[in-house]
């Protein structure tokens, strides 16, 4: 790469646990992801994606959709046996605020999993994530975040590219995915959010396989309606909540009806 990714504190690890993981299964992108950081950020073992999907409360859709990978990625849908269907296909998926609890509960209590939701603009984002992230002596903070795909540039478009103001994209159109952020890197473009995805077929040739830049402004877009959750220490749950208030967020599960 032309200059490196600022890493988020604690994305070593996850990068590691990432690349070892590849791919997710079919339909489980939330507790694929949420495994990663309890793996990554927990001094706990995590347990199988599918133990997350039931703790997290996840409903399948019966049968394949090629639709919900992006080209080039295969159906994997082993994980799926043994998990309860969804009643019909708009019910299905995994409750983001189902996965937070996941996410606390087997860390052993010692993760916090802090949400953000509201009205996402770039700036906003980038104030969230530069107020939970810039200060390693703190602690390690993974971030997973709920998007929309269709959103999204080419994750194949490089560095270069991508300074250069190019925005070629989406690579597939599903309306709620989940990913990993694990660093920022500011060029001429403006600020760029590296993502760990779950699939390998998204990777960008300056990082490897499902590892992409994306600009802040098109992670914002992809954002909505919905949010990401901040996972760290359970000590700096309180100042979490404030990073996101005070970048004009609410701390609050954008799909929990409770």
């Amino acid at each position: 790469m032309p200059s490196p990714v600022r890493a988020f504190p604690g994305a070593e690890a996850l990068l590691r646990v990432h690349a070892a993981s590849l791919p997710q299964p079919d339909q489980l992108a939330g507790p694929f992801v949420a495994r990663l950081l309890v793996a990554a950020l927990s001094p706990l073992p995590a347990p199988t994606v599918a133990a997350f999907a039931h703790a997290a409360g996840t409903r399948v859709r019966a049968g394949d959709d090629a639709s919900d990978r992006p080209p080039g990625a295969p159906a994997d849908p082993d994980y799926l046996r043994g998990l309860p269907p969804a009643a019909d296909d708009e019910w299905a998926g995994t409750p983001v605020a189902g996965l937070g609890r996941a996410v606390e509960e087997f860390s052993g209590e010692s993760l916090a999993a802090v949400p953000a939701s509201g009205e996402w603009t770039g700036g906003a984002l980038v104030a969230l994530l530069d107020a939970a992230t810039t200060d390693d002596a703190a602690g390690p903070v993974g971030v997973l975040v709920e998007l929309a795909t269709g959103e999204l540039g080419a994750a194949a478009t490089s560095v270069a590219d991508l300074d250069a103001g190019a925005r070629p994209g989406p690579d597939w159109s599903a309306a709620a995915h989940v990913v990993a952020l694990w660093g920022r890197r500011d060029g001429p473009g403006g600020p760029l959010l590296a993502v760990a995805d779950t699939y390998p077929q998204l990777g960008s040739p300056d990082l490897g396989p499902g590892l992409h830049l994306q600009p802040a402004d098109r992670v914002a877009a992809a954002l909505g309606h919905g949010g990401l959750v901040l996972v760290g220490p359970a000590s700096r749950r309180a100042d979490l909540a404030a990073a996101v208030e005070g970048a004009g967020l609410r701390v609050r599960w954008w799909d929990d009806p409770a």
